[in-house]
């Protein structure tokens, strides 16, 4: 029990170099934000460029920017930009029409491939995963936000159904990937939150009952599966606290899952 909770507190002590270097790295990883996207103007050199209200092919085309003016580009969402043209008019543009421009020095505007790692694109992920947590299976629904592309802040959801008790638990946690450019990645995660026990018909009397403090380490790997989905397998240690009764002892407990996740 004293090395689980060493191992916790070190994990711990990690998290606000973790913070930092997250942020340090983020402007070098968004190049398309900060060197060619956010801001960049460009001049259409296509018959012209319709804009749309909102980033998808089901919302409507509201007017046109002629041959040899010019349009900011504020931000990307996936094969979509927004963009201001001269008369202060903002609109969406397909990937294909945004081709049909070019830079002050005449280059075309350089494009990436879009994926979940453009944050002012995709900042948003939930999922779900399922595994074994102690000796029952493990069920949870989990949403994040990512404010930097190494970086993710995860609220979750889980349930532990077993014939004589329920547990649930609610957690708050911090990921981080350090190689977010990587299509299948590592990633480190720590966090806290509380779990409570109900007992059912038949109940034992393992666990201990109750509303209890909870804190987690863990590992794993994302798999980036397209620019919109990802698959996760991953490892956590819990250390659940002595919080209903004084004589209570501490619980650890080890959990596998897997799941997948949509950005958005």
């Amino acid at each position: 029990m004293r090395r689980l909770l060493c191992k916790y507190a070190f994990f711990l002590s990690l998290l606000p170099g973790l913070w930092f270097s997250g942020v340090a790295v983020a402007e070098s990883a968004r190049q398309f934000d900060r060197d060619i996207g956010r801001y960049a103007e460009v001049m259409v050199t296509g018959p012209y460029l319709d804009l749309h209200t909102g980033p998808g092919r089901r919302y409507p085309v509201f007017n046109s920017v002629p041959r040899g003016a010019h349009v900011q580009i504020i931000l990307r969402r996936t094969d979509w930009f927004k963009v201001r043209d001269e008369r202060d008019r903002e609109g969406w543009v397909r990937r294909e029409d945004i081709e049909q421009t070019q830079m002050a020095d005449g280059a075309p505007l350089p494009l990436e491939d879009p994926d979940h790692r453009d944050t002012d694109a995709l900042p948003w992920i939930a999922g779900a995963a399922s595994g074994r947590l102690g000796h029952s299976w493990d069920n949870s629904v989990f949403v994040g936000y990512s404010p930097t592309p190494r970086l993710t802040f995860q609220l979750e959801g889980s349930h532990q159904p077993t014939r004589s008790y329920d547990r649930l638990m609610v957690l708050a946690g911090i990921h981080h990937m350090p190689k977010p450019e990587w299509r299948i990645t590592p990633f480190f995660e720590a966090g806290a939150g509380i779990t409570r026990v109900h007992a059912n018909i038949g109940y034992s009397g393992t666990p201990t009952l109750g509303k209890r403090s909870v804190g987690y380490y863990g590992a794993g790997l994302r798999w980036e599966i397209n620019n919109r989905f990802e698959f996760r397998l991953q490892e956590r240690a819990y250390l659940l606290s002595k919080v209903s009764h004084p004589n209570q002892p501490n619980e650890a407990l080890n959990e596998w899952k897997a799941g997948f996740a949509f950005y958005f």
